[in-house]
């Protein structure tokens, strides 16, 4: 699947917390006067920093988009379960397409996008640091506590008291790169991040204590083509090897519509989207993309 190149994106976006969120280290604290438990930091330009790793951003986005493919009757494994034996790291294995050359057409749609044991995904999420004019405000963090309760008296139990220190504002830098897709995948993951920007789902811990709620903005859509055929939209094609080895569909296109900005760079023609534009590419892929490749699947 990478062994050419056909077509690339790369989605790009603000992070913004709407209250506090908590994505815990994996190191505890016995320092007093400190949280108990902190939030993760690395270093971005020689100062430490707090971040969301890409990971983390990663693994939100694709339970979302899992279930949104559950919800519409497709089959979907669950990769914390690499076990399993209808899991698609597992069931590759046993039917031996862990071998090069080998029919890849039956991984579900999850593992086709993000990858799986036995083969990489499409699309990539890189840590989420902050951007210049948001760094001050993001490292501002406060400190939550949190207390037990007792189930007899609804008091606080004594000696279940601990710290949690929580980013509550600023800005974070998120960029989705993806390469050799079909549309329908930018449909399926434009959908999870407008999920994400209206409530519906959270990231980082603590969610039911209303802890990971985050607002999108400054959107950004940049498509890359090998073809020079203006106005329009195409997935990864469905020639040579790639027919008998990836199930790809005969005609994956789709009009880019009047708010794109093209031109041709080098040996590319690039598509790009802004602001409110995105959410109208978006919409168009799920609408068309996405819901006839549902539709596909399910018969």
């Amino acid at each position: 699947m990478f062994t050419d190149f056909q077509n690339g994106v790369t989605i790009d976006f603000t992070l913004k917390p709407l209250g506090p969120i908590i994505v815990r280290t994996q190191r505890s604290n016995l320092e007093p006067g400190i949280a108990d438990v902190t939030f993760q930091r690395t270093r971005q330009g020689g100062r430490e920093t707090v971040f969301l790793a890409g990971s983390g951003l990663k693994g939100v986005v694709r339970a979302h988009c899992e279930r949104l493919l559950r919800t519409h009757g497709l089959h979907v494994c669950d990769p914390t379960r690499p076990n399993e034996r209808n899991a698609c790291g597992c069931r590759d294995h046993r039917e031996g397409r862990n071998r090069p050359g080998a029919d890849l057409g039956g991984q579900c749609p999850a593992c086709f996008t993000f990858g799986s044991l036995n083969m990489a995904g499409r699309f990539r999420i890189g840590d989420a640091l902050p951007t210049v004019d948001g760094f001050e405000a993001a490292n501002r963090t406060e400190v939550r506590t949190g207390v037990g309760i007792s189930r007899k008296n609804g008091s606080a139990v004594q000696g279940v008291l601990y710290d949690s220190e929580v980013v509550v504002d600023g800005k974070f830098g998120v960029r989705l790169s993806g390469e050799n897709f079909s549309l329908w995948q930018v449909g399926l993951i434009g959908q999870a991040l407008q999920d994400l920007d209206a409530g519906f789902y959270q990231i980082g811990g603590c969610k039911s204590r209303g802890m990971g709620t985050v607002r999108l903005d400054d959107w950004s859509v940049s498509f890359r083509f090998l073809d020079r055929e203006i106005g329009k939209l195409r997935g990864v094609g469905n020639r040579g090897k790639n027919r008998r080895t990836y199930h790809l569909p005969d005609c994956d296109e789709m009009d880019c519509g009047n708010a794109a900005e093209e031109e041709n760079r080098g040996f590319f023609r690039m598509v790009k989207y802004r602001g409110v534009a995105v959410d109208d590419l978006f919409n168009r892929l799920t609408r068309k993309a996405l819901t006839e490749f549902l539709e596909a699947r399910r018969k």
